[in-house]
């Protein structure tokens, strides 16, 4: 049986504002009787209506996007139907049997959810990835090579990349060995077990090194990757070593051990504002408004200010949004709905011409904010005392034992507060929302997973979500 001629690919359908009705719409392609490719654009306003919804810009954008992400799984699953018609011939007498032998043994696997066609080629490009691999070596040059582009263009900081280089070229060393170079694919957990048993290091460290590894081998064995170099990742079974070992902490944090993530309650929050506003020239004001009642990650703000005409592009106060595109840590895009209070705050900081971001520098000490989260987070007076012996420490001044002690326990109950401005927002949103999980997430831009993992705070008294975005300059600055 000859091949079926292969029939060109349908573009990826994509969602834009039409720039003459102003709505939000998804632009899609289908082939037309004559096998010609033909654009269709579908709006959302009237059906929006039909379903007793208000046809907002917000709404029409996300059923453009639903509609989006159906296409794509649509298109994806005919190419698959294609690409599998395309393989078929006629089978040889031999083959005939061998694939009746095949069936009956892949009728023998309970409760599968592939084709005996998706088995073999799984196979073969397990035999694939297991012979062609290259050498490790290789393999972290050039996963090294890419961090370091990545730091070049500000997407990963530079202390990232050397904590990377410094736990992974020592691994390599290692399974090399003296005489012979190792494959990638050659690679097994216990050999990744004897070199972290090796280490002449606390418990810490070790996890430290562990979770590098776990970096490179999780790129490595990218699925979506079709480069990649191998099929699965050997880490898996060292984190299964280590959990079974008698006596040993698991190195994979399970939902159960994970500590509720740190809120600030109402109070908390108004004296973050407070110590805000206080430096407000230095943009600590903006930041702390972006996170506190807009939910936007660090990231997100350190990017929006970079781009030229934020007022009137991207913070949109007269239509009372926000629009994050492409930008941030994860690079998506979405429309932040801006509260009352926050418009309040955000014409304040426009109007007087204060930054909305502090200079941020990856590879520095970031001292305006580390200042901030001091007098913000500890106890009043602890904070300024923080301050003081870090200031002291800089001018060379030796600490005492004690200053040493109070520090460090200083430091620890800060790291608790990882972005605790957006984990306030989110809880605070959640809670005015009347529990809509689904209108937080798409607020905060974020998966499902990671709204149960990072917004489970609970606030002291259930209706202080009303005074927190009730929260404007007159209620908060002195009088």
């Amino acid at each position: 049986m000859l091949a079926k001629p292969k029939r060109p690919s349908l573009p990826k359908p994509s969602v834009f504002k039409n720039a003459t009705t102003g709505q939000w719409v998804c632009e899609f392609y289908e082939f037309d009787d004559k096998g010609k490719l033909k654009a269709k654009r579908k709006s959302f306003v009237r059906d929006l209506k039909r379903e007793g919804k208000e046809a907002t810009l917000t709404e029409q954008r996300s059923a453009a996007l639903a509609m989006q992400e159906a296409v794509l799984k649509e298109q994806k699953e005919r190419e698959r139907l294609i690409r599998r018609e395309r393989e078929q011939t006629y089978l040889t007498a031999r083959q005939l049997r061998e694939a009746k032998a095949a069936f009956a043994i892949f009728d023998q696997i309970p409760d599968r959810n592939k084709s005996l066609v998706d088995a073999v080629i799984l196979y073969r490009e397990h035999l694939k990835l297991a012979q062609d691999s290259p050498y490790l070596d290789d393999c972290v040059n050039i996963f090294l090579a890419r961090k370091q582009e990545a730091v070049e263009n500000d997407h990963l900081s530079n202390e990232t990349y050397k904590t990377l280089k410094k736990h992974l070229n020592p691994i390599v060393g290692h399974l090399n060995g003296s005489d012979a170079r190792v494959k990638i694919g050659d690679v097994t957990a216990k050999m990744l077990i004897r070199f972290f048993d090796s280490l002449d290091v606390g418990v810490r460290t070790r996890r430290n090194y562990i979770t590098s590894a776990n970096t490179f081998f999780n790129d490595a064995s990218n699925p979506k990757d079709e480069h990649r170099f191998i099929d699965k990742n050997p880490m898996d079974g060292v984190y299964v070593h280590y959990q079974k070992s008698n006596g040993a902490k698991s190195l994979k944090t399970t939902s159960s051990q994970r500590k509720t993530p740190k809120i600030l309650q109402l109070e908390e929050s108004k004296r973050a504002l407070q110590v805000a506003y206080e430096q407000r020239e230095y943009g600590i004001l903006g930041f702390a408004v972006c996170g506190l009642f807009l939910g936007m990650r660090p990231s997100e703000v350190f990017d929006l200010v970079k781009q030229q005409d934020y007022w009137e592009r991207f913070v949109k106060l007269d239509e009372g949004i926000v629009r994050v595109d492409g930008f941030g840590k994860m690079r998506d895009q979405r429309i932040i709905q801006i509260p009352e209070n926050a418009k309040e705050w955000l014409r304040l900081i426009r109007d007087n011409d204060w930054p909305l971001c502090f200079k941020y520098d990856p590879d520095g000490d970031n001292t305006r904010y580390a200042n901030f989260r001091a007098l913000a987070y500890l106890p009043e007076g602890d904070g300024q005392h923080y301050i003081d012996l870090r200031r002291a420490r800089k001018r060379g001044v030796k600490k005492t034992k004690a200053e040493k002690e109070f520090s460090e326990s200083c430091r620890k109950k800060l790291l608790e507060y990882q972005d605790v401005l957006r984990h306030t927002c989110g809880t605070n949103l959640y809670y005015n929302s009347g529990f809509d999980k689904n209108h937080t997430i798409e607020q905060l831009g974020h998966s499902a997973d990671v709204f149960v993992e990072h917004y489970r705070g609970l606030l002291d008294h259930p209706d202080d979500h009303t005074a927190y975005f009730a929260q404007t300059p007159g209620f908060c600055l002195p009088k």
